[in-house]
């Protein structure tokens, strides 16, 4: 895995070419050009004041660069020159109003876009650096740009609340979308340009999709910092759930928008789907569990009050089971939708800390903090067996695809496996002592384990990688993603892939079986919080702590020449909403 440690100070702006192996990378006075394919720089331009905004040309020759005082430069990445500096817009430096929000190169790499807080778009020949047009925005500062993919059209997004849509020809106004709830951060145009999204920021923040030629809104998603994201098994719906008591359900092209479900009382940190993909189950930090009647939004149940908190939970692969584990150490099984218990356990010592159920659904294993784990019969409720070795909590628990071997992730780092049969120990490694471990994630064969752990500094063996990538029957290392800092990963249904999200808001696509980045793309302003991939593994959703929830094409983010459909996946561009 290629990662970049920046200038030793922080990014504030990425670009990304189209074709995925360049970036762009704004860092204060600096821009930093990057081969992503290499890991090496390839360029360093200094700026005299901060840089605000930079942009590729579509086939990755040439970076522009905008800075708060107005300026605006391009540069040859090849030779490192500047090809031209001009003042973009004419107030003077010490005027905050000459700050240069966004520029952008249109499709065809001709024409360099530059938005400004006076208000002005301007719209520069990228051969020889001279003005072509200049756009008033008649709506206030301009926060955000995109070309429509044809380059015909502009859209412009400004603090007023409005989106203006104009041609590039002539400068006039095609479309004005108003009405926004508060200042617009960013618009996109789809793939196919007939949908264009705008994105609300602040405490309003919500993601508005409208269509292109009538100005009819299509959808509205609001949302605070993601936390799940799930898809449904059918693959028409996904559901999206954060910092808010607000569970988000977004239809899939084709499909009509259900609404939304509002009923915990605290942030939604699990979701899942029942499987005949007619409800979802949601668990919030303060302990309860709601579930969900997709059609209606209205709860068929819950679970809470002042003698409940549920501490983890798991559904079954071949029923509308589902098991939830108390904090106080108590576990049942509850039947999807009509809410009743289908089987209360008798209450364990030690707490619960993990639960998966076998490819049968049969037995349900129950990972303790004081490192036992126990299969339980979920017919009769009987224990069938103890396992035990590991000294600290069980972090993870999860059944191979047979159904044979168990395996158990200590906190520690320690990882056993036992056959279920005979329960001995089939085998057992240690990932690092100094490594904490935040959870794992196996493969839908259950073949590949990916472990996440908090990097410490010269912990052997494994000081510098936070995901690590084993083989479930033999614990070798398979793939180690360096320097990831990421606490998300999802492998994809055909276990070719593993989806990474970063603490950056970057999502990265790597090969399994050679550690061969497949797509990087800059998304989300904050952390990615939550991955999950459609059931056919033709999506990727991704949930941020920027208050946004991008679904993409996975066969576009690897360079597939296949043309998407118009839907929410096409908010998600290599830069996203």
């Amino acid at each position: 895995m290629l990662s970049r440690r920046l200038l030793s100070q922080p990014a504030h702006e990425v670009a990304v070419a189209p074709s995925g192996r360049i970036a762009a990378i704004a860092c204060s006075t600096r821009v930093l050009v990057w081969d992503i394919s290499t890991n090496e720089d390839v360029a360093l331009f200094e700026v005299p004041t901060e840089v605000t905004s930079v942009a590729l040309s579509p086939d990755g020759r040439t970076v522009a660069s905008a800075t708060l005082a107005g300026i605006v430069s391009l540069w040859d990445v090849t030779t490192g020159r500047k090809r031209f500096a001009v003042k973009a817009h004419t107030r003077t430096e010490s005027d905050e109003y000459s700050k240069v929000t966004d520029v952008e190169f249109s499709p065809d790499g001709a024409t360099l876009a530059s938005a400004c807080w006076d208000g002005i778009a301007s719209l520069w020949d990228v051969a020889d650096g001279r003005l072509l047009r200049r756009i008033e925005g008649n709506g206030g500062e301009i926060n955000d740009l995109a070309f429509s993919p044809d380059g015909k059209t502009i859209a412009l997004g400004t603090r007023y609340r409005s989106v203006s849509i104009r041609e590039v020809a002539t400068g006039n106004e095609v479309l004005r979308i108003r009405n926004h709830p508060g200042i617009i951060e960013h618009v996109a145009f789809s793939t196919a340009g007939r949908t264009i999204a705008s994105v609300v920021g602040g405490a309003e923040g919500a993601v508005f999709l409208w269509d292109v030629r009538s100005g009819e809104r299509l959808a509205k998603y609001s949302y605070r910092g993601q936390r799940a994201v799930a898809f449904a098994p059918n693959g028409q719906l996904l559901a999206a759930a954060g910092q808010t008591s607000r569970i988000r359900l977004l239809a899939m092209p084709g499909q009509p928008e259900p609404p939304a479900a509002t009923g915990h009382a605290s942030s939604v940190e699990q979701l899942f789907f029942s499987s005949d993909s007619k409800h979802v189950v949601s668990l919030s930090c303060d302990g309860t569990v709601f579930a969900w009647d997709i059609g209606t939004a209205q709860p068929t149940w819950e679970l809470g009050g002042p003698d409940f908190s549920c501490a983890t939970m798991a559904n079954s692969p071949v029923e509308n089971i589902l098991a939830v584990a108390e904090f106080g150490g108590s576990l049942a099984l509850w039947t999807l939708p009509q809410g009743r218990v289908r089987l209360r356990f008798p209450e364990g010592k030690a707490a619960i800390s993990a639960v998966a159920f076998d490819p049968s659904g049969r037995v349900l294993a129950c990972g303790l903090y004081d490192g036992a784990v126990h299969l339980l019969d979920t017919a009769t409720g009987r224990a069938r067996a103890v396992f035990e070795g590991l000294q600290r909590e069980a972090v993870f628990v999860a059944f191979s695809a047979d159904g044979r071997t168990l395996l158990a992730l200590g906190e520690g780092g320690a990882v056993l496996c036992w056959d279920v049969r005979s329960r001995k120990i089939a085998r057992a490694w240690t990932i690092s002592d100094a490594f904490r471990v935040h959870g794992a994630s196996v493969s839908r064969d259950s073949k590949l384990l990916a472990v996440v752990a908090d990097h410490v500094a010269d912990a052997p063996p494994c000081n510098s990688y936070d995901c690590i990538v084993y083989d479930f029957d033999t614990g070798e290392v398979v793939l180690a993603l360096d320097e990831v800092f990421s606490n998300r990963v999802a492998f994809s249904p055909n276990n070719k892939m593993i989806a990474v999200g970063d603490s950056d808001g970057t999502v990265r696509l790597m090969e399994v079986a050679t550690g061969k980045p497949l797509a990087q793309r800059a998304g989300h302003a904050r952390a990615v919080e939550c991955l999950a991939f459609s059931p056919n593994g033709k999506l990727l959703a991704s949930g941020g702590d920027d208050t946004t929830v991008l679904v993409w094409n996975v066969g576009c983010l690897c360079g597939a020449s296949s043309e998407r459909e118009t839907g929410p996946q096409d908010r998600a561009s290599s830069t996203g909403p």
